[in-house]
């Protein structure tokens, strides 16, 4: 295994060097620094220098395993008038003790702690500071208008976690722990995530909020606890779609306070945290890996709801007089980006108003701040935002069960917009439309594609620049959201088509049922829907299915023919998440983000990356790349078994999805030389399964990274008995070795 990369502070070096506020209109910070998020506290201009990390420090028995769970999540870059998403990101963690047999370790031998980090290639590095006129550094205004999440809680919670005497920022939303209120003691009990600039959160013991904080911006890097341990998570165990993902086994830290800024002021969507394992005897660093952790605060309607220049007015038409950016009472001293998002609040405001008869804008006061911010789930129900699971309610505030979901509302509604006769929100042609094809590039996204992705889900979501879709699946596939998910009145067309007036409908049948909707959040495409088997057994001949080139891949998760757009569910269960086991929705597909490989307990996105962003990135330097190179020393899936395992694995296909031994430090060797009784004693059978019906090679028995030191005769590669190096990206047939026994 390679060196894990040594990120630990140059001493003196210019890295580091304290940066002067640049005068009033210059954005370009005086030296390069790294991009390091460590607070979501706003800062003064002024000198500043850059915080330094935890020393990247782990023995050779323990590894890391760490993933957020979505690949982006989202945050308001303005809160004074309306809200869509709280600063809030989920990053799970599992902890090895490495043998031939690894061990999962649990909270009773184990810490884990996060801070943060920086990678000195960082691809944001190349942005500018979105800097205030004055050259402050904005970073959120959410915790002095957090009020509208108020009835998401037990009337005076949240009030109770955040007094006014006690400093709130970088102190994250109470989470519930799930596991105890549905599958322990029944009770419910909150806990906070914090930012690595507090150094010291006290929690009275009995009632368990926080009595105390201590902060210390661009100073501190304090490592912060993951507060749960996780063993088996309940996903909506209430309803019938619901179930329990048994086994995750992993350290959660829910709801951590990460804003889209970097501490000089960069807008990076890709931070880094460096996540830690310590031991509970000794406090040693046991392992350390540096993960992800996103944010992104390109999730706004300012394209619609501002008129020109700044957005194309389609929005504005019907309202008197609409707010522009300029109108902001804080303009000149918050980043344009933020004055944009605040005329938008409010112009998105008075046209609901307008259309449905409703009071939600009131004014606003010298701060630009109304009296309670508008959150929008109040209404419009979404699971997401449904921390305690208790499903859409009217009751403390909440108005939810009485509307339509959050998703429909934007989703199908938009999605049915027209300008002039023509969609305002354009159908992305399916995968194998002539249209998408990229005839002699090296790309598989072409440019009408692209178009297509940023006049459509991008028009909303992470976004024209986060670009939230840069995993194995859009790099290398060229798959788009609709591919997953389906257009958007597909999308929007959930389980509240009911409302108002009429039921949410609730069932657990939405795989198999045509008229059952889905449930937004919960039901979601699988690996499974794609990668619907192997070279031997799969869906791509099924009517409807569109395949890609290599006849064991689907480029669509469902069936063109399905009007639903329900996720496939395959037959052949080599790639696919687990089965619920019990309750209503047995046989439903689990998420992804909640699933776990039956190889040890390992969770899936620690060995593939989070959902949007799978391994590899294809940015050699980008962020989401670290993981995998500390992990294994490449980019890439990790498949190296010496990331796990230590000693012998014998010549068996134990390995995840059925795989034999890989690694250059002698796994790979080994299997070359051993592989041949094993086909005699065993068959060919299995052999084909990822080397091909007649062991030509297939997508599925690629190269991953360059294999050296390998046997080799009488095959293509070789001349006579001798020692070869696969080059990376080779799709190994069996004739490349040796002769052929399958052909």
């Amino acid at each position: 295994m390679a060196a894990p990369l040594s990120l630990s502070p140059p001493g003196a070096s210019a890295q580091w060097a304290p940066l002067a506020a640049p005068p009033p209109g210059v954005n370009a910070p005086a030296v390069a620094i790294p991009s390091i998020n460590s607070t979501s506290q706003g800062r003064a201009a002024g000198p500043y220098s850059p915080i330094r990390p935890q020393i990247f420090s782990q023995d050779s028995s323990h590894r890391l395993l760490v993933s957020n769970d979505l690949g982006m999540h989202c945050a308001d870059f303005d809160a004074r008038i309306s809200s869509i998403l709280p600063p809030y990101n989920v990053v799970h963690a599992q902890v090895l003790l490495k043998g031939t047999k690894p061990t999962l370790l649990d909270n009773s031998a184990v810490d884990v702690v996060y801070s943060a980090a920086s990678n000195p290639n960082d691809p944001a590095m190349a942005n500018a500071p979105t800097l205030a006129a004055d050259g402050s550094v904005f970073k959120a205004n959410f915790w002095g208008n957090l009020g509208g999440y108020g009835p998401f809680y037990p009337p005076g919670v949240l009030a109770t976690f955040f007094p006014s005497a006690l400093g709130r920022v970088d102190i994250g939303l109470p989470v519930p722990d799930d596991e105890m209120l549905y599958l322990g003691t029944g009770k419910l009990s909150l806990s906070q995530q914090t930012m690595p600039s507090v150094t010291q959160l006290t929690i009275d013991p009995v009632t368990h909020v926080p009595i105390s904080l201590v902060t210390k911006p661009y100073t501190a890097n304090a490592p912060q606890s993951f507060k749960t341990f996780e063993t088996n998570w309940p996903l909506f165990t209430s309803f019938a779609f619901g179930y329990v993902a048994h086994n995750v086994a992993w350290f959660a830290a829910e709801g951590i306070p990460l804003t889209t800024f970097d501490d000089i002021g960069r807008e990076n969507p890709f931070p880094l945290m460096r996540v830690q394992a310590r031991s509970k005897t000794t406090g040693a660093t046991l392992a350390s890996l540096d993960t992800v952790v996103p944010v992104s605060g390109e999730t706004n309607c300012k394209t619609c709801h501002l008129p020109a220049p700044f957005g194309n007015g389609y929005a504005t038409q019907r309202i008197s007089q609409p707010r522009l950016p300029s109108d902001d009472p804080s303009w000149g001293h918050v980043p344009v980006w933020v004055s944009e998002e605040w005329a938008a609040d409010v112009n998105t405001l008075r046209l609901h108003d307008l259309m449905h008869a409703t009071t939600l804008f009131t004014g606003y006061d010298a701060g630009g701040k109304a009296p309670t911010p508008v959150v929008c789930q109040t209404c419009h129900y979404t699971p997401a935002l449904d921390l305690a699971q208790a499903g859409p309610q009217d009751a403390g505030g909440l108005t939810q069960a009485s509307h339509e979901s959050m998703s429909r509302v934007m989703h199908l509604n938009h999605g049915l917009l027209k300008i002039n006769g023509v969609d305002l929100f354009p159908t992305m042609p399916a995968p194998n439309d002539p249209l998408r094809a990229n005839a002699g590039g090296s790309a598989p996204i072409n440019a009408f594609t692209q178009g297509r992705l940023e006049a459509t889900c991008y028009q909303c979501h992470p976004g024209k620049r986060t670009q939230c879709l840069r995993g194995a699946m859009y790099n290398e596939a060229g798959a788009v959201c609709q591919d997953c998910h389906g257009q958007m009145t597909q999308v929007g067309d959930d389980f509240s088509k009911n409302k108002p007036g009429g039921a949410f409908i609730v069932a657990a049948d939405y795989y198999k049922n045509p008229s059952t909707p889905r449930v937004p959040w919960l039901n979601e495409p699988t690996c499974g829907s794609c990668h619907t088997g192997d070279a031997v057994s799969n869906l791509t001949s099924a009517p409807g299915a569109i395949k890609s080139s290599d006849n064991i891949r689907l480029l669509q998760a469902f069936l063109s023919s399905d009007p639903k757009a329900t996720p496939i569910l395959p037959t052949n269960m080599r790639f696919a998440e687990p089965r619920v086991s019990t309750g209503p929705a047995t046989g439903n597909p689990q998420l992804f983000r909640l699933s776990v490989d039956q190889h040890g307990g390992v969770f899936c996105e620690g060995c593939h990356g989070a959902t949007h962003a799978e391994w590899p990135v294809r940015n050699v330097n980008a962020n989401d790349n670290m993981a995998a190179v500390e992990l294994q020393g490449h980019a890439g899936v990790v498949m190296e078994c010496a990331t796990c395992h230590s000693g012998s694995l014998g010549v068996a296909l134990k390995g995840p999805h059925g795989m034999h031994p890989v690694g250059n430090n002698g796994y790979s060797a080994q299997w070359v030389s051993a592989h041949g009784d094993y086909a005699e004693s065993h068959g060919t059978a299995e052999c084909k399964a990822c080397h091909g019906l007649k062991g030509e090679g297939t997508a599925l028995a690629k190269v991953a990274v360059a294999r050296t030191g390998l046997e080799c005769e009488r095959g293509t590669l070789c001349t006579g008995e001798q020692k070869v190096t696969i080059p990376a990206g080779t799709q190994i047939g069996c004739g490349l070795c040796h002769s052929n026994p399958i052909r």
